[in-house]
């Protein structure tokens, strides 16, 4: 993403794409401040105007994220479940069921965890998160190459 920095922020559209995207890997990749950051930048993009840019993401994800990188995982799942199921994308909803089970997992709510795994594994069965994500004994095993 680096790489393509100046056409990521050609446009807001774009940016906002970027920040999202870029929250998404630090998330993955435990860069917790670097996280929040992002949602930070994102966050902003609530005051400007919807006819400058075409909000793509549901901020009740974003601030979802926020919350779960800055260790609030009950606040993290009430944002996740406010975000509207219905208009997204098989995806899309493999991320908020990852994101929900990732926050009752530090929750340590393992029927929860179980059953929000089992929610990404039908949305997104073809996806290398459902393929190679795992629950075993309290412990989630994530293999990604």
């Amino acid at each position: 993403m680096e790489k393509n920095y100046d056409f990521f922020h050609g446009t807001l559209d774009y940016l906002f794409i970027y920040h999202h995207n870029r929250a998404y890997c630090h998330l993955f990749l435990k860069n917790y401040q670097a996280g929040i950051t992002d949602c930070t930048n994102l966050l902003e993009f609530k005051n400007i105007s919807k006819k400058k840019y075409s909000p793509l993401f549901s901020f009740d994800e974003i601030i979802g994220i926020k919350y779960h990188l800055e260790g609030l995982h009950r606040k993290a799942i009430r944002s996740f479940k406010k975000v509207d199921i219905n208009r997204l994308n098989e995806r899309e909803k493999t991320y908020i069921y990852y994101f929900i089970s990732l926050a009752y997992r530090e929750l340590h709510d393992d029927s929860k965890v179980g059953l929000y795994l089992k929610k990404l594994r039908i949305s997104g069965n073809e996806l290398a998160i459902a393929q190679n994500t795992n629950y075993k004994g309290g412990e989630l095993n994530e293999k990604f190459q």
